[in-house]
């Protein structure tokens, strides 16, 4: 089993590549949290309305 910690590690450097390629340069570590939490908001509110 993969612990949390490992797993929100991966997702921020997976993150960070992504966007990195995206934007043309490399992102931080606080950057792409912050890109992640933007897009759970947004997948939260479109789970929502989908289901409200």
């Amino acid at each position: 089993m993969i612990n949390s910690s490992y797993k929100q590690t991966a997702l921020i450097n997976k993150t960070k590549l992504v966007f990195g390629k995206k934007y043309g340069r490399e992102i931080s570590n606080q950057e792409a949290e912050e890109i992640m939490q933007n897009l759970l908001a947004f997948m939260e509110t479109v789970v929502k309305k989908e289901y409200n």
